[in-house]
């Protein structure tokens, strides 16, 4: 009877990712058959407040942990939410990464200086978005937190482009498998 429910779990899982997917993508298949204009509340929400700090002049560090937050408290399903600037060096490296996460039940705010999104194995999240100069959806990944439970997720990263190119990314981990 287990083995039955979570097949179904997955399942249905699996049915829930597909649509997020295909309604989403900004992939050259998809855009044949016009899926681009087409958006998920998770993009929408992503997509309004990177534009807001964005049409913000000079922003700071509070207004930016204040964005990713307001994701957060705005949609259960978001697990965290990220802001990274656009590698300013000859070293592709980063100046700075905000990362607002769940824990337990309560945010944490993680502050990264310098890390190099370009050349880390895990960071499609960072460099396809970054490279296209659109946003995207990640393929779905699991992430294991300090208390080691694995959360099932897929980020959908944005990037606000001011001339031409990249000014930072914003992202948001959203959570496909869900506690019971």
């Amino acid at each position: 009877m287990e083995n039955v429910k979570i097949k179904t779990t997955v399942t249905l899982l699996m049915i829930m990712l597909a649509s997020l997917v295909i309604v989403s993508c900004t992939c050259s298949y998809c855009e044949k058959l016009k899926y681009v204009d087409t958006q998920t509340t998770i993009e929408a929400e992503v997509q309004k407040k990177a534009q807001e700090l964005s049409n913000k002049s000079n922003f700071q560090e509070q207004d930016i942990i204040a964005a990713l937050h307001a994701l957060l408290s705005g949609n259960p399903r978001i697990f965290g939410a990220a802001y990274a600037t656009a590698p300013y060096d000859e070293n592709m490296e980063l100046i700075e990464t905000y990362y607002v996460f769940r824990e337990g039940n309560k945010a944490e705010t993680k502050l990264d200086t310098a890390y190099n999104f370009m050349t880390s194995a895990n960071s499609n999240w960072y460099k396809k978005p970054y490279l296209n100069k659109k946003a995207m959806w990640s393929i779905p990944y699991y992430d294991v937190d300090g208390s080691g439970e694995k959360y099932y997720l897929t980020t959908y990263s944005c990037p606000i482009i001011e001339n031409g190119e990249v000014k930072f990314i914003f992202t948001a981990d959203y959570l496909l498998n869900i506690k019971e």
